[in-house]
């Protein structure tokens, strides 16, 4: 396996004895010399090919296990992707390098070549040197040179003269980990949860596929940590996936708490170095426990016992750029691989999962009662039909608030809009700010005073007059984060105000800064995006208010209903998580849209099987199978003409039960400065849908008609 675009593995000669599958090797491909791993050898090849030998085996032993190694190679073929870049995916930095295991997991460490009394009576005239030898009594054999420097000051000269002397030695070791223990018992389970954790245990060993439905406040991580404790009980480790970095750090907390130093968390906010370093300690059975984002399903385990995918249905495990893949199948796949069990966890699932249920190929296991005293929110739809807002909140939204503030409860406003407005508008002659890259409207930020494209990030100074026609006056049009957090401040003066958007809270360090503030009590209304809607337990809000939930029902997606709804839900449900029965209202001008009905009477199940009639009705997933060819080019012509030919070339192979939409541009045609279209192909089997794409991607790859273009599926 190579990382080069290519949808094939490649053959070499070697010496010797084969190297196993999973170890790396250098290579020569073309003038270049390449870093790739081993995934099997034969032990002939036919004569009349010619074959490059092996430069280098970079290792003893293999860096990927066998499972890991077919978990690749699955994935590859599944979704279409070339091996190499699916092996990337998986491959450490460090090792993608050709670097040595080790590579900085090393610490330099001294230690004395004779006894330090022996020694300390030969350095009676030398002060400095007599200290650094005193280190060394009633100590470890070896000190960490950071460890000597800090025990003796200005300590480096002197330790140089004790080299040179031979009386010290320098010699390297893998650096030990710092271990904590756990600083909090077990809670006490509820009633409830005891039921779902006998449930949950009694399954056999072996893999399983387990959906864990809980209502928001139901208690799902007492759930999980009761399943980590037997595992790690039988010397196994487990995998916690997660949809949003923004979660790791509070949920890293918690775990920490219950576990200690077992807990080890892996996302792309840490730095290339700890993300090395942390996945060393999960390889060599050091940590146990691993808190990770979508790419975490690739990290190597000595002896994975469990995986969980918590909030399984967020849309934060599709990965869309690079390696297409969705983290939730990937995990599920590496259950089976491993013969061990999964667990999803969410309080909406998704419709894929719910069929799934349905179907028997998953268990069902429900939790339907919140932890305490807390009772699910009343569920307001506030008709702004009836009730115009004004600065952003209806009349009854402002009651709502005043009310909650003067009980001295917290209050969480939704808006899943960044920035001041979205639009910046001339009323007379009607121009409004495009970008110049994209086709899109760009946002006005309030703070820097600039017009950002949301998009392709482009930026540039808010225009004194029109560009159009030169009029001075401009409006802005819409509500974002920023706007919203300017008007509660001035309608509600004594209140303390915090947005919660990547934009304020840019930073790990200035998120748990935020949420400490607000568990202090210090902030009293908390505004922000879907940064707020999941994970969180703030004791004190007891109103959460939807400023706008239209935005989620004008959508060319088929699946916006459901992903309304599960944010919808999730979002409720940081209301009410204490012993009053939370409150939250939901300002719409659809208040008979099933998807916001559903919200309102807390009736999930009923909205699932409503939304499952209707895609079966018109044979979209999940009863249907899609896949969708993806093309971008700086020539709008060019990007057309190559997917009529993709086309042509499909529908020449396309087998019975399967069908080839025409090509079309993307919703957003212009973005970033590149054209973008696509082709949507649809099949009754996934199986059908596999061997089509497989055979026209071969056809593709010959043409070579998109070799100018970026193409992906």
């Amino acid at each position: 396996m190579l990382d080069v675009p290519l949808r094939l593995s490649f053959s070499y000669l070697y010496r010797n004895a084969a190297p196993a599958p999973g170890v790396r090797v250098k290579v020569p491909f073309g003038k270049r010399s390449l870093v790739g791993v081993v995934n099997g050898w034969k032990s002939e090849m036919p004569d009349h090919i010619k074959l490059r030998r092996i430069t280098e085996v970079l290792d003893d032993a293999p860096v990927f296990s066998r499972g890991l190694l077919d978990l690749i190679l699955w994935t590859a073929d599944y979704y279409h992707q070339p091996l190499g870049e699916v092996c990337r995916t998986a491959l450490p930095a460090v090792l993608r390098k050709g670097l040595p295991e080790t590579h900085g997991l090393l610490e330099k460490v001294y230690c004395l070549k004779q006894a330090p009394e022996e020694l300390l009576e030969r350095l009676q005239r030398a002060p400095a040197q007599t200290r650094i030898a005193r280190c060394f009594i009633d100590r470890d054999s070896e000190i960490p040179r950071a460890e000597l420097l800090q025990a003796v000051p200005g300590s480096q000269a002197s330790i140089k003269a004790l080299l040179d002397k031979g009386y010290l030695e320098q010699r390297q070791r893998l650096a030990p980990r710092d271990a904590a223990p756990p600083t909090q018992d077990p809670n006490a389970l509820t009633a409830d949860q005891g039921r779902v954790l006998d449930r949950l245990r009694s399954k056999t060993a072996g893999f399983s596929c387990t959906v864990l439905e809980g209502i928001t406040g139901s208690g799902k991580t007492e759930i999980y940590f009761a399943l980590i404790d037997r595992c790690l009980s039988r010397g196994e480790q487990v995998l916690v996936l997660l949809p949003e970095i923004a979660l790791t750090d509070q949920i890293f907390k918690r775990f920490t708490q219950r576990f200690g130093s077992r807990v080890v968390q892996l996302h792309s906010a840490l730095s290339e170095a700890s993300r090395y370093r942390h996945g060393w300690w999960v390889r060599k059975g050091q940590a146990d426990v691993v808190l990770a984002t979508r790419s975490g399903v690739f990290l190597e385990f000595r002896n994975l016992g469990l995986i969980i995918v918590d909030e399984e249905h967020d849309l934060s495990y599709k990965q869309q750029e690079g390696v297409r893949y969705h983290a939730r199948s990937v995990a599920i796949k590496r259950g089976q691989l491993h013969d061990i069990p999964v667990l999803l966890g969410s309080a909406t699932p998704s419709l894929e999962t719910c069929l799934n249920v349905q179907n028997g190929r998953y268990d069902h296991v429900q939790m339907l009662e919140r932890v305490g005293d807390g009772e699910l929110p009343e569920v307001e739809l506030v008709d702004l039909r009836r009730y115009r807002p004004e600065r952003g909140l209806s009349q009854p939204a402002f009651e709502a608030v005043s009310r909650s503030l003067r009980l001295g409860q917290q209050v969480l406003v939704f808006i899943n809009r960044r920035g001041y407005a979205p639009v910046l508008f001339c009323p007379a002659c009607q121009w409004s700010a495009q970008c110049k890259r994209c086709d899109a409207q760009m946002t006005l930020h309030q703070r820097d005073y600039c017009l950002q494209c949301h998009h392709c990030g482009a930026r540039r100074p808010v225009p004194a007059s029109c560009d159009a026609c030169g009029a001075e006056e401009l409006i802005h049009l819409g509500e974002g984060t920023q706007r919203i957090e300017e008007e509660l401040r001035q309608l509600f003066p004594g209140a303390t105000v915090q947005r919660f958007d990547r934009d304020e809270l840019n930073s790990a360090a200035k998120l748990r800064e935020a949420m400490a503030r607000v568990h202090d009590h210090e902030i009293d209304i908390l505004v922000g995006t879907q940064l707020l809607s999941k994970g969180h337990d703030f004791s004190r809000v007891n109103l959460v208010l939807v400023v706008n939930a239209d935005q989620g029902i004008h959508s060319m997606d088929f699946r916006a209903p459901e992903h309304l709804v599960q944010q919808l839900i999730q979002v409720a449900g940081r209301a009410g998580r204490s012993s009053d029965q939370g409150r939250v209202l939901i300002q719409t001008s659809h208040p008979q849209h099933p998807a916001l009905l559903a919200v309102q009477h807390h009736d999930y199940g009923e909205f699932v099987t409503s939304e499952l009639q209707q895609r079966k009705i018109v044979q979209f997933p999940p009863y249907a199978h899609l896949a969708l060819w993806r093309a971008r080019s700086r020539r709008a012509e060019e990007l057309m003409a190559f997917l009529e030919k993709v086309a042509e070339l499909g529908r020449s192979l396309q087998p019975a039960d399967t069908f080839c939409y025409d090509p079309v541009k993307s919703p957003m045609f212009r973005r970033g400065g590149m054209y973008h279209a696509q082709l949507l192909i649809s099949a009754q089997r996934r199986s059908a849908l596999h061997n089509w794409l497989g055979s026209w991607l071969a056809a593709v790859e010959k043409d070579r008609s998109g070799k100018n273009l970026k193409w992906s599926i």
